[in-house]
């Protein structure tokens, strides 16, 4: 299911209206139907809200069991050759390969990680739970559950997660 299918669910599970929980987080109704029609994708403090008023847990709305690799034409600035067990699940709707930003959760089983990297762009890494190390330009960083890093793709960098944890990253990359 996508994020949009599991926002839907869960709320009609919770017996919610789209009225009601377009009010409640303070976006129109209509921003929620795109949502759920995966026409569009909530900002991260949207979508913590949408998860608070359905009772939820973020992580929740964001984790799906389907293949890790959506078949659509995006631009794959995820690079599964450079990744060790990690599963990439694309929150863009399919035909959104002209826009500038792709997000994506990761999760990262224990020991995973990836290869040195560096591309265009940006990149904006939110920890939804667990613990990752992250070396940039040769400096390591450690970030925990509620913490961001925001930094320029073409700083090599790379990614571990050690702490023997699964970990949950909503990553963008633009």
């Amino acid at each position: 299911m996508s994020l949009g299918e599991i926002i839907r669910a869960t709320r009609k599970e919770k017996s919610i209206t789209l009225r009601k929980l377009a009010k409640d987080i303070g976006v129109s109704p209509s921003f929620i139907s795109q949502v759920e029609q995966n026409k569009a994708a909530p900002s991260v403090d949207s979508l913590t809200r949408i998860a608070r008023v359905l009772g939820v847990n973020t992580s929740y709305l964001l984790d799906e069991t389907d293949a890790p690799f959506s078949a659509a034409p995006l631009k794959n600035r995820f690079d599964p050759a450079k990744l060790r067990k990690v599963t990439v699940k694309r929150l863009a709707p399919p035909d959104s390969a002209d826009n500038n930003l792709e997000p994506a959760l990761l999760v990262l089983e224990p020991d995973a990680g990836s290869d040195d990297m560096s591309g265009k762009g940006e990149e904006f890494l939110l920890m939804l739970s667990g613990q990752l190390d992250i070396k940039i330009n040769g400096d390591v960083y450690t970030i925990r559950e509620g913490d961001n890093i925001y930094f320029n793709s073409s700083a090599v960098h790379s990614f571990a997660n050690t702490s023997g944890q699964p970990v949950k990253i909503l990553w963008v990359k633009g």
